[in-house]
């Protein structure tokens, strides 16, 4: 069941970008995400609820206990996010 960790926010991928850097920089979320999360990763999900549109909301601990939040941020492929809107991802990398 797909999950949407709490606490971070990533730029968009495909046509939901804004421009060209915020796709590269959506791109290198995921490779790193992947790297932290390959497929069949034991994780602990915490803080369980749901968004607006129902989807599954939890606080994602990896298998060496930090939390990927924290470990995205910290790589510069995600901000801190809480809820309401989102800062865009364009500005700080060049425009659309």
């Amino acid at each position: 069941m797909p999950v949407r960790a709490r606490h971070f926010d990533t730029p968009e991928k495909g046509d939901r970008a804004q421009c060209q850097a915020e796709r590269e920089k959506a791109q290198q979320a995921s490779t790193f995400a992947r790297r932290l999360l390959p497929r069949g990763a034991a994780v602990a999900l915490s803080d369980l609820g749901r968004d607006r549109y129902g989807r599954l909301l939890a606080t994602v601990t990896l298998p060496d206990g930090t939390n990927i939040a924290v470990q995205m941020i910290g790589a510069g492929l995600a901000r801190p996010y809480e809820g309401g809107r989102k800062q865009g991802w364009c500005a700080p990398f060049g425009a659309p």
